[in-house]
């Protein structure tokens, strides 16, 4: 009976240890604006209380600071040159859910379809960003926020570990919101260069 028991246990166990890891191409920043800002200076807030709830977990504040961190350089920005301002963002609110139907029902199948790469759960990401952008004096010159979401599945061989596929769906649903965001900013982006270069470097 112990033995049946610990059957389950063991094809699960396996079958997490077959998944692949966290791909740091994840972080990447997505496409350019068509009109790049001139440079600024990335700024997170996060990783301390803030009047929008609870600090980040430090992995996901990690991995969020990267991914904004190369899209400001990367993707909002001209590279290279004197800094006009700041683009301070942060996460307003987030939501996630883990996906318990998948294990229920790996459950019931006492798992072995897992083996095979059938799903054993899935995280699901919801999440609102606010992106703000200052001149050098620290005066606003727009706020902007955007909506992203993202499922990754928990899976053998094609999918994620439980943890790494928490840490993938924020870090994609993170950048749906900061693409939501830029296509706002690209409406605005003569506005906001010229305002940015009226201020002067920082």
């Amino acid at each position: 009976m112990k033995n049946a028991v610990n059957l389950p246990v063991l094809l699960l166990a396996l079958g997490l240890f077959s998944c692949k890891p966290f791909q740091f191409s994840e972080l990447k920043p997505g496409s350019p604006l068509r009109n790049p800002l001139p440079a600024l200076e990335p700024v997170l807030l996060g990783s301390t209380p803030t009047p929008y709830g609870p600090p980040l977990p430090p992995p996901v504040f990690q991995d969020l600071n990267v991914v904004y961190e190369r899209e400001v350089k990367s993707s909002l920005t001209r590279a290279g040159g004197d800094r006009y301002g700041y683009a301070v963002c942060r996460v307003i609110a987030e939501r996630h859910r883990p996906g318990a139907l998948w294990l229920l029902s790996s459950a019931v199948l006492l798992f072995t379809p897992n083996l095979l790469g059938y799903p054993a759960g899935q995280s699901r990401r919801w999440m609102e960003v606010e992106v703000e952008v200052f001149d050098a004096q620290r005066r606003s010159l727009g706020r902007y926020s955007g909506y992203g979401q993202a499922a990754v599945p928990v899976a053998a061989y094609w999918g994620y570990a439980p943890d790494d596929a928490a840490r993938a769906s924020s870090v994609r649903a993170f950048k749906a919101a900061l693409s939501d965001i830029k296509s706002q900013m690209d409406r605005d982006a003569d506005r906001l260069s010229s305002g940015l270069r009226a201020g002067g470097p920082v």
